[in-house]
């Protein structure tokens, strides 16, 4: 499971830390499904996320204002799949309507490559994965690992239908104790 953040200044993490915490205790009066507490396991989305950290996902916004490209996602593993984790943690790279096409190692969203600011320069999917084409159905994302190399996802399992989303990643604790937050896309549309 994994995902992309970037390191809060150390002037921004005692709000980021009391805001988490003012979270922590609304979460018993309000219910245990407003936010929820996920821990990582697996580098499918390093360099941002890391192994070890604790997400805190938004389980009621995302169902009001919907998703978009770019998020970070809880999502259950497919049943079909042969995978030890019960939840995945990915970033929608396209939503419903848009046009997926990975081949050559490259990812491009209705005939462009994809804006990826919060991935390292040079990241390439892997050639052994056999072409896609595809446009994502109606009520569904395509997800993707920002560590392609090594990321089980929408290449594996196909778009992922939104009413199976757990939510979207509000900022992790890094195992260092680091705070992060959720990169986003630099564009609402590639």
């Amino acid at each position: 499971m994994v995902g992309m953040f970037s390191s809060v200044p150390a002037r921004h993490a005692g709000w980021f830390v009391a805001a988490a915490l003012t979270g922590f205790m609304v979460v018993p009066v309000v219910g245990a499904s407003v936010a929820q507490p996920w821990h990582v396991e697996g580098r499918s989305m390093e360099p941002g996320i890391q192994d070890g950290s604790v997400l805190l996902v938004d389980t009621i916004s995302p169902r009001l204002t919907g998703y978009g490209r770019g998020d970070i996602v809880v999502l259950p593993t497919p049943a079909s799949a042969r995978y030890t984790f019960p939840v995945l943690v990915k970033r929608i790279v396209a939503v419903a309507g848009d046009r997926v096409d990975i081949g050559d190692g490259r990812l491009l969203v209705n005939g462009h490559a994809a804006p990826e600011p919060y991935l390292p320069p040079g990241t390439s999917i892997p050639t052994a994965v056999p072409p896609i084409s595809l446009v994502v159905p109606e009520g569904s994302v395509f997800v993707l690992g920002d560590h392609r190399q090594n990321s089980f996802d929408s290449k594996s399992f196909g778009p992922v239908p939104v009413m199976s989303l757990v939510g979207r990643a509000w900022f992790a604790l890094g195992p260092g104790g680091d705070v992060e937050l959720p990169g986003t896309a630099a564009g609402s549309t590639p």
